[in-house]
């Protein structure tokens, strides 16, 4: 998984729950050991299959016009300059600050991430093994 943005308020902390539950995290962005880079730019390094989205902003680069309201914390398949991408939107960690809902409720969706990573990687697999029989029926 992959992280862009600074280091402030409780994000190292939620970094660490993160990878506590078995999820290594690669940072970027002020603050952070690696340092900086733009989010197209990160995307185009790491090439990732998954994308949570911390806030309204970061979503929207995503999913245009959703609120986040109604979709934090669900799963999304989106067509992404031509890649397909699945894109998890949660509320920005600095919302939680200000209403013990929205925490509960960020909280909750970061505990649903690796059913969300296990289906991903199971639907991966699907589809190599459906090429690979497609090429050996081709052989």
């Amino acid at each position: 998984m992959s992280f862009i943005g600074q280091t402030y308020g409780d994000r190292k902390a939620i970094i660490q729950t993160i990878e506590t539950a078995g999820i290594h995290v690669e940072t970027r962005g002020q603050g952070w050991p690696a340092g900086r880079v733009d989010q197209d730019e990160m995307i185009k390094i790491i090439e990732p299959e998954i994308i949570v989205t911390l806030g309204r902003f970061s979503m929207g680069k995503f999913l245009p016009n959703a609120r986040i309201s109604s979709v934090h914390g669900k799963k999304f398949d989106v067509n992404w300059k031509g890649r397909e991408l699945v894109i998890v939107p949660m509320y920005h960690p600095a919302a939680g600050l200000r209403a013990t809902g929205v925490k509960e409720q960020t909280i909750e969706d970061f505990k649903k991430l690796s059913e969300i990573l296990k289906e991903v990687n199971d639907n991966e697999s699907e589809k190599s093994n459906e090429s690979t029989g497609e090429q050996m029926q081709l052989v």
